[in-house]
Protein backbone atom coordinates (compact mmCIF):
# COMPACT_ATOMS: atom_id res chain seq x y z
CA UNK A 1 0.00 0.00 0.00
CA UNK A 2 1.64 3.56 -1.02
CA UNK A 3 1.74 5.63 1.87
CA UNK A 4 -0.24 8.24 -0.11
CA UNK A 5 -3.21 6.02 0.99
CA UNK A 6 -2.76 6.41 4.21
CA UNK A 7 -2.58 10.11 4.58
CA UNK A 8 -6.44 11.22 5.53
CA UNK A 9 -5.80 7.72 8.12
CA UNK A 10 -3.30 9.65 9.96
CA UNK A 11 -4.75 12.79 9.90
CA UNK A 12 -7.89 11.13 11.35
CA UNK A 13 -5.41 9.38 14.10
CA UNK A 14 -3.91 12.78 14.97
CA UNK A 15 -7.36 14.11 16.00
CA UNK A 16 -8.35 11.09 17.77
CA UNK A 17 -4.97 11.14 19.41
CA UNK A 18 -5.93 14.91 21.09
CA UNK A 19 -9.50 13.30 22.54
CA UNK A 20 -8.53 9.99 22.35
CA UNK A 21 -11.70 8.89 22.03
CA UNK A 22 -13.13 7.51 19.20
CA UNK A 23 -16.69 9.22 19.50
CA UNK A 24 -15.22 12.26 20.25
CA UNK A 25 -12.74 11.87 17.33
CA UNK A 26 -15.89 11.10 14.99
CA UNK A 27 -18.30 14.29 16.09
CA UNK A 28 -15.13 16.59 15.89
CA UNK A 29 -14.72 15.40 12.04
CA UNK A 30 -18.20 14.56 11.44
CA UNK A 31 -17.78 11.13 10.28
CA UNK A 32 -18.90 7.92 12.26
CA UNK A 33 -17.65 6.16 14.81
CA UNK A 34 -16.53 3.13 12.77
CA UNK A 35 -14.70 5.37 10.79
CA UNK A 36 -12.88 6.38 13.17
CA UNK A 37 -11.95 2.71 13.95
CA UNK A 38 -11.25 1.80 10.35
CA UNK A 39 -8.75 4.49 10.02
CA UNK A 40 -7.07 3.01 13.14
CA UNK A 41 -7.12 -0.49 11.65
CA UNK A 42 -5.86 0.81 8.32
CA UNK A 43 -2.69 1.77 9.78
CA UNK A 44 -1.98 -0.98 12.31
CA UNK A 45 -2.43 -3.36 9.14
CA UNK A 46 0.03 -0.95 6.85
CA UNK A 47 2.74 -0.87 10.05
CA UNK A 48 2.18 -4.34 11.27
CA UNK A 49 2.06 -3.19 14.90
CA UNK A 50 -0.66 -2.41 17.59
CA UNK A 51 -1.08 1.38 18.28
CA UNK A 52 -3.81 0.82 20.76
CA UNK A 53 -4.53 -1.03 23.91
CA UNK A 54 -8.20 -1.30 24.49
CA UNK A 55 -9.91 -1.82 27.99
CA UNK A 56 -12.58 -1.38 29.69
CA UNK A 57 -11.13 1.38 31.33
CA UNK A 58 -10.56 2.89 27.81
CA UNK A 59 -7.78 2.97 25.21
CA UNK A 60 -4.03 3.36 25.71
CA UNK A 61 -1.44 3.85 23.05
CA UNK A 62 0.97 1.62 22.89
CA UNK A 63 4.81 2.41 22.30
CA UNK A 64 4.21 2.37 18.50
CA UNK A 65 0.34 4.11 18.85
CA UNK A 66 2.96 6.90 20.54
CA UNK A 67 5.10 7.22 18.00
CA UNK A 68 2.64 7.33 15.06
CA UNK A 69 0.61 9.66 17.03
CA UNK A 70 3.55 12.30 17.24
CA UNK A 71 4.14 12.21 13.50
CA UNK A 72 0.67 12.08 12.66
CA UNK A 73 0.51 15.47 14.45
CA UNK A 74 3.12 17.05 12.90
CA UNK A 75 1.32 16.37 9.94
CA UNK A 76 -2.00 17.73 10.78
CA UNK A 77 -0.08 20.81 12.00
CA UNK A 78 2.08 21.32 8.79
CA UNK A 79 -1.20 21.02 7.04
CA UNK A 80 -2.79 23.62 9.29
CA UNK A 81 0.18 25.84 9.01
CA UNK A 82 -0.45 25.72 4.94
CA UNK A 83 -3.46 26.62 5.12
CA UNK A 84 -3.15 29.52 7.32
CA UNK A 85 0.08 30.43 4.85
CA UNK A 86 -2.44 30.45 2.13
CA UNK A 87 -4.93 32.88 4.15
CA UNK A 88 -2.43 35.11 4.49
CA UNK A 89 -1.32 35.15 0.65
CA UNK A 90 -4.84 35.74 -0.53
CA UNK A 91 -5.99 38.33 1.83
CA UNK A 92 -2.50 40.05 1.21
CA UNK A 93 -2.86 40.31 -2.93
CA UNK A 94 -5.64 42.60 -2.07
CA UNK A 95 -4.58 46.00 -2.18
CA UNK A 96 -3.78 49.46 -3.41
CA UNK A 97 -0.91 50.34 -6.05
CA UNK A 98 0.22 53.56 -7.00
CA UNK A 99 2.44 53.37 -10.22
CA UNK A 100 3.95 56.14 -11.64
CA UNK A 101 6.04 56.09 -15.18
CA UNK A 102 7.13 58.61 -17.44
CA UNK A 103 4.32 59.34 -19.65
CA UNK A 104 5.97 57.80 -23.52
CA UNK A 105 6.11 54.52 -21.48
CA UNK A 106 2.90 55.00 -19.31
CA UNK A 107 0.65 55.66 -22.29
CA UNK A 108 2.35 53.18 -25.27
CA UNK A 109 3.53 50.47 -23.26
CA UNK A 110 2.02 50.70 -18.83
CA UNK A 111 -1.48 51.34 -19.43
CA UNK A 112 -2.71 48.52 -21.88
CA UNK A 113 -0.52 46.26 -19.43
CA UNK A 114 -2.02 47.56 -16.11
CA UNK A 115 -5.82 47.55 -17.76
CA UNK A 116 -4.87 43.29 -18.11
CA UNK A 117 -3.22 43.00 -14.76
CA UNK A 118 -6.19 44.55 -13.23
CA UNK A 119 -8.92 42.14 -15.04
CA UNK A 120 -6.46 39.46 -13.86
CA UNK A 121 -6.14 41.23 -10.35
CA UNK A 122 -9.94 42.78 -9.79
CA UNK A 123 -8.82 42.62 -5.76
CA UNK A 124 -5.88 45.46 -6.26
CA UNK A 125 -6.64 48.50 -7.42
CA UNK A 126 -3.93 50.53 -9.62
CA UNK A 127 -3.66 54.46 -9.84
CA UNK A 128 -1.12 55.48 -12.66
CA UNK A 129 0.36 58.82 -12.98
CA UNK A 130 2.63 59.96 -15.46
CA UNK A 131 6.06 61.29 -14.14
CA UNK A 132 9.67 62.11 -16.08
CA UNK A 133 11.23 62.81 -13.05
CA UNK A 134 13.87 60.39 -10.97
CA UNK A 135 11.66 59.13 -8.20
CA UNK A 136 12.00 57.34 -5.04
CA UNK A 137 9.30 54.93 -3.22
CA UNK A 138 10.63 55.53 -0.26
CA UNK A 139 10.01 59.29 0.06
CA UNK A 140 7.31 59.58 -2.50
CA UNK A 141 4.09 58.51 -2.86
CA UNK A 142 4.37 55.22 -5.19
CA UNK A 143 4.86 51.61 -4.27
CA UNK A 144 6.04 50.81 -7.61
CA UNK A 145 8.09 53.46 -10.49
CA UNK A 146 8.97 53.04 -13.63
CA UNK A 147 11.78 54.99 -14.48
CA UNK A 148 14.45 56.05 -17.64
CA UNK A 149 16.62 57.59 -14.59
CA UNK A 150 16.11 55.09 -11.11
CA UNK A 151 17.72 56.38 -7.63
CA UNK A 152 21.15 56.10 -6.23
CA UNK A 153 19.70 54.94 -2.57
CA UNK A 154 20.24 51.91 -0.94
CA UNK A 155 16.42 51.74 0.53
CA UNK A 156 15.31 50.98 -2.61
CA UNK A 157 15.49 48.00 -5.09
CA UNK A 158 16.05 48.53 -8.56
CA UNK A 159 15.39 45.98 -11.13
CA UNK A 160 16.45 46.54 -14.60
CA UNK A 161 13.66 45.39 -16.98
CA UNK A 162 14.35 46.17 -20.83
CA UNK A 163 15.66 48.82 -23.05
CA UNK A 164 15.08 50.88 -26.20
CA UNK A 165 16.67 52.31 -29.53
CA UNK A 166 17.56 55.47 -29.34
CA UNK A 167 17.31 57.81 -32.80
CA UNK A 168 17.87 61.37 -33.65
CA UNK A 169 14.85 62.43 -35.89
CA UNK A 170 13.62 65.45 -37.84
CA UNK A 171 11.10 66.46 -40.18
CA UNK A 172 11.96 66.52 -44.07
CA UNK A 173 10.72 69.85 -43.65
CA UNK A 174 13.20 70.84 -41.13
CA UNK A 175 16.17 69.77 -43.98
CA UNK A 176 14.48 71.94 -46.87
CA UNK A 177 18.03 74.47 -47.74
CA UNK A 178 20.49 73.06 -44.81
CA UNK A 179 20.50 69.27 -46.37
CA UNK A 180 21.43 66.16 -44.37
CA UNK A 181 24.40 66.34 -41.71
CA UNK A 182 26.44 63.60 -42.15
CA UNK A 183 28.59 64.15 -38.82
CA UNK A 184 27.20 64.70 -34.69
CA UNK A 185 29.66 67.42 -34.25
CA UNK A 186 27.36 69.57 -36.88
CA UNK A 187 24.44 69.13 -33.74
CA UNK A 188 25.90 72.72 -32.25
CA UNK A 189 24.75 74.38 -35.29
CA UNK A 190 21.03 72.38 -35.53
CA UNK A 191 17.92 73.38 -33.87
CA UNK A 192 18.01 70.56 -31.25
CA UNK A 193 14.75 70.06 -29.30
CA UNK A 194 15.46 68.84 -26.05
CA UNK A 195 14.33 66.48 -23.27
CA UNK A 196 14.68 68.37 -20.08
CA UNK A 197 15.31 64.74 -17.90
CA UNK A 198 18.04 63.46 -20.09
CA UNK A 199 21.25 63.58 -18.99
CA UNK A 200 23.34 66.10 -20.27
CA UNK A 201 20.59 67.46 -22.24
CA UNK A 202 23.24 70.13 -24.07
CA UNK A 203 25.08 67.60 -25.04
CA UNK A 204 24.20 64.31 -26.94
CA UNK A 205 26.02 61.21 -26.82
CA UNK A 206 27.05 58.36 -29.77
CA UNK A 207 28.88 55.39 -29.54
CA UNK A 208 32.45 55.57 -31.52
CA UNK A 209 34.34 52.87 -31.03
CA UNK A 210 33.05 51.38 -28.31
CA UNK A 211 32.80 54.43 -25.96
CA UNK A 212 30.48 57.25 -25.57
CA UNK A 213 31.56 60.46 -26.87
CA UNK A 214 29.90 63.33 -26.23
CA UNK A 215 29.36 66.50 -28.86
CA UNK A 216 27.47 69.81 -27.99
CA UNK A 217 24.08 70.91 -29.19
CA UNK A 218 22.04 74.03 -30.53
CA UNK A 219 18.82 75.09 -29.90
CA UNK A 220 17.03 76.72 -27.10
CA UNK A 221 13.25 74.48 -26.65
CA UNK A 222 13.07 72.16 -23.82
CA UNK A 223 10.24 69.84 -22.17
CA UNK A 224 9.62 68.31 -19.47
CA UNK A 225 7.70 65.32 -21.37
CA UNK A 226 9.76 63.69 -24.01
CA UNK A 227 6.04 63.10 -26.00
CA UNK A 228 5.52 66.94 -26.40
CA UNK A 229 8.60 66.76 -29.23
CA UNK A 230 6.30 64.87 -31.52
CA UNK A 231 4.80 67.89 -33.12
CA UNK A 232 7.19 70.21 -33.04
CA UNK A 233 8.88 67.50 -34.59
CA UNK A 234 6.30 67.05 -37.34
CA UNK A 235 6.23 70.71 -37.92
CA UNK A 236 9.86 71.53 -39.16
CA UNK A 237 11.07 73.06 -35.62
CA UNK A 238 14.31 71.29 -35.35
CA UNK A 239 15.79 68.29 -34.49
CA UNK A 240 15.21 65.58 -31.33
CA UNK A 241 16.85 62.28 -29.94
CA UNK A 242 13.82 60.03 -28.99
CA UNK A 243 13.57 56.30 -27.87
CA UNK A 244 12.58 54.92 -31.30
CA UNK A 245 9.18 53.54 -29.95
CA UNK A 246 7.91 57.24 -29.55
CA UNK A 247 7.98 58.05 -33.59
CA UNK A 248 8.25 54.73 -34.72
CA UNK A 249 4.62 55.21 -36.49
CA UNK A 250 5.77 58.78 -37.96
CA UNK A 251 9.47 57.40 -38.92
CA UNK A 252 7.26 54.57 -40.76
CA UNK A 253 4.91 57.41 -42.31
CA UNK A 254 8.09 59.47 -43.72
CA UNK A 255 6.86 62.13 -41.40
CA UNK A 256 9.84 62.06 -39.31
CA UNK A 257 13.55 60.69 -41.08
CA UNK A 258 16.02 58.84 -39.30
CA UNK A 259 19.66 61.29 -39.02
CA UNK A 260 23.01 59.61 -38.23
CA UNK A 261 22.08 56.08 -38.77
CA UNK A 262 25.52 55.29 -39.27
CA UNK A 263 26.45 56.07 -35.82
CA UNK A 264 25.27 53.66 -32.80
CA UNK A 265 23.88 55.74 -29.94
CA UNK A 266 23.42 53.92 -26.50
CA UNK A 267 20.34 52.25 -25.67
CA UNK A 268 17.26 53.96 -23.20
CA UNK A 269 16.91 51.23 -20.19
CA UNK A 270 13.75 51.42 -18.42
CA UNK A 271 14.26 50.21 -14.36
CA UNK A 272 11.72 49.04 -12.08
CA UNK A 273 11.74 50.77 -8.20
CA UNK A 274 10.19 49.95 -5.83
CA UNK A 275 10.97 49.81 -1.35
CA UNK A 276 13.02 47.58 -0.06
CA UNK A 277 10.69 47.02 2.62
CA UNK A 278 8.14 45.82 -0.41
CA UNK A 279 10.54 42.99 -1.52
CA UNK A 280 7.82 40.17 0.48
CA UNK A 281 4.53 42.51 -0.29
CA UNK A 282 2.76 40.04 -2.53
CA UNK A 283 0.81 42.67 -4.45
CA UNK A 284 4.17 44.66 -5.73
CA UNK A 285 5.58 40.94 -6.06
CA UNK A 286 2.84 40.29 -8.39
CA UNK A 287 2.96 43.09 -10.61
CA UNK A 288 6.68 42.86 -11.09
CA UNK A 289 6.20 39.24 -12.09
CA UNK A 290 3.45 40.79 -14.87
CA UNK A 291 5.55 43.09 -16.02
CA UNK A 292 8.71 41.38 -16.33
CA UNK A 293 6.83 38.70 -17.99
CA UNK A 294 5.19 41.27 -20.74
CA UNK A 295 7.79 44.05 -20.97
CA UNK A 296 11.06 41.73 -20.40
CA UNK A 297 14.38 41.66 -18.72
CA UNK A 298 17.79 42.54 -19.40
CA UNK A 299 21.08 42.11 -17.33
CA UNK A 300 21.99 44.71 -14.51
Amino acid sequence: MSPKKIANDLIIFAQFSSTPSFIGCAEILGITKASVSRSVAKLEEYYGVSLLVRSPRGVKFTNAGTLVSKYAQQLLESIEELDSKLDEFKVSTKGHLNVAAPAAIATLKLSPLLHTFSQENPEIDIELDMAEQTLNPVTDPYDFVLSWFPPQDHNVYVKPLTSYDVVIVTSPMYLVGKGMPKHPKELVNLNCLHYKYYSGKKQWKFLINGENKAFSTGGRFTVATSTLLKEPLKSGQGIARLPKFIVQDELDSGELVQLFESYEIEKAKLYAVYANKREDDPVVTKLLNFVVDKIGVINA
